[in-house]
């Protein structure tokens, strides 16, 4: 059995086949769980397992921040116990650019593009990229966020564009552990 790390908490094996830890402030004792040998791993499944052992090594060094493990423990809940699986789940989770709204843009400079970008934790930065209909980048920037809504970003456009038919807008969002994902309307 494990040395305890204080005397309230008990964990680990009891002989061979019994495990013992504190689960909500009660102690459960079980048998020791089978583990499930998979012979010959398919390439998906060595997909995933090499995505969750990334995403354990990121959260590890998140949380080992303070600042940012007071971030991930915020969002604690009776679901996800802990801010390391907040840390994974946010790793494994992009961000979702769920729309765009440019019914104020006219080509004018000034004009407004917004757009709604979600994440199970947090969006940190939002990019904006304008094309003309033959794919050339007119201009590009960070959209801000919405003070009130944070999932609300707004971009204000730099540079007039007199063919806005035809017009790609591209809007990327990413999140804290550099997850993107990105959605486009033509204009």
């Amino acid at each position: 059995m494990n040395p305890l790390k204080n005397p309230t908490e008990i964990s680990g094996m009891l002989g061979e086949s019994v495990t013992m830890r504190k689960l909500n402030g009660r102690v459960v004792i079980k048998n020791r769980p089978r583990r499930k040998v998979v012979a010959d791993p398919t390439e998906k499944q060595l997909v995933v397992f090499r995505k969750f052992k990334e995403a354990a090594q990121w959260a590890k060094k998140q949380i080992a921040k303070p600042d940012v493990d007071a971030l991930y423990a915020a969002r604690v809940t009776d679901k996800v116990k802990s801010a390391f699986l907040v840390a994974v789940t946010d790793y494994l989770t992009a961000p979702t650019v769920e729309s765009i709204d440019a019914s104020q843009y006219n080509g004018a400079i000034g004009d407004a593009i917004t757009a709604k970008v979600v994440d199970d934790f947090m969006v940190t930065k939002v990019t904006v990229i304008i094309t003309d209909p033959t794919g050339k980048i007119l201009e590009q920037g960070q959209a801000t966020q919405d003070p009130d809504m944070e999932f609300l970003w707004s971009y204000a456009a730099t540079v007039a564009n007199s063919a806005v038919a035809g017009t790609t807008v591209s809007v990327t969002g990413q999140d804290r552990a550099r997850n993107q994902t990105v959605l486009e309307k033509v204009l």
